[in-house]
């Protein structure tokens, strides 16, 4: 099957269930089961960014001095207080979610990998998210390995970490479908599945690219509804590679005896 193909099983797939596919991705993301493929590296913030930081406190490009450090405290001291509690309060908020997905995000994952198997199957429902919670500590463990086997890839060279993220990408698909392997098992499942079909997958994930950036012009908004049809893209790709191959035994023509 090519890309395209799997966009059309995708939204075939979907169809009359978007209200639920939308509502299942949006909270699978908020509690971190969504993962990212191709991390990107880039920054917007250059010298001149940091220049113009360092005029509004009224400090030049050089190391700061006493009188810089006791003119940015007299600016900190202005601020108002609600302006700190309102911080204070954010940045508590954001360290608990930090948490929160840390903790949950492996079972929260496994759970939406199996909402996307049965809605290939025409069952998804979004009680399925929270389905693999009976594995949640391997679930845990499964995102705790597949993570530092990633960062250990990136760190080495980028292309052994992008080789690694392919290359693990099956793994909770697999955990979802056969709850009772062991994580390790299932990371070593998905590297052997994925032999031969990381390119694939990149080309099928590549050529969502057209939809990612009509996300940024609606603000994000159109990420309700790309995540879904990604998530349902990549199941229709995972059963296309864990199941027999119908279409190449269709076209298989036996070898006729010689007489």
């Amino acid at each position: 099957m090519k890309a395209k193909e799997y966009r059309a099983l995708a939204r075939e797939k979907l169809q009359g269930h978007w209200g639920v596919a939308v509502l299942t991705g949006f909270v699978a993301s908020l509690l971190g089961g969504i993962t990212v493929s191709s991390p990107t590296f880039s920054s917007s913030f250059d010298d001149e960014d940091v220049s113009k930081l360092f005029e509004k406190f009224g400090v030049d490009g050089s190391a700061p001095g006493t009188d810089d450090i006791d003119q940015l405290m007299q600016q900190l001291q202005n601020v108002p207080t609600f302006v700190w509690v309102i911080l204070a309060a954010v940045t508590s908020i954001l360290a608990i979610w930090g948490i929160a997905t840390f903790i949950l995000g492996g079972p929260v994952r496994a759970g939406y990998c199996n909402y996307n198997i049965n809605l290939m199957n025409g069952e998804g429902k979004f009680e399925d998210l929270f389905s693999r919670f009976n594995i949640f500590i391997k679930a845990f463990l499964a995102k705790l390995l597949v993570g530092i086997i990633t960062a250990i890839g990136f760190i080495l060279l980028i292309v052994p970490g992008i080789l690694a993220t392919y290359g693990l990408q099956m793994t909770f698909y697999i955990l979802a479908e056969h709850p009772e392997m062991d994580p390790f098992d299932a990371i070593k499942a998905s590297w052997n599945m994925m032999k031969g079909y990381k390119w694939k997958l990149f080309c099928l994930q590549l050529s969502f690219i057209g939809w990612s950036f009509l996300c940024i012009f609606t603000l994000g908004i159109g990420a309700l509804f790309l995540t879904p049809y990604v998530e349902a893209a990549t199941a229709a790709f995972y059963k296309s590679i864990s199941e027999p191959k119908v279409e190449l035994i269709e076209e298989y023509t036996p070898v006729q005896p010689a007489e």
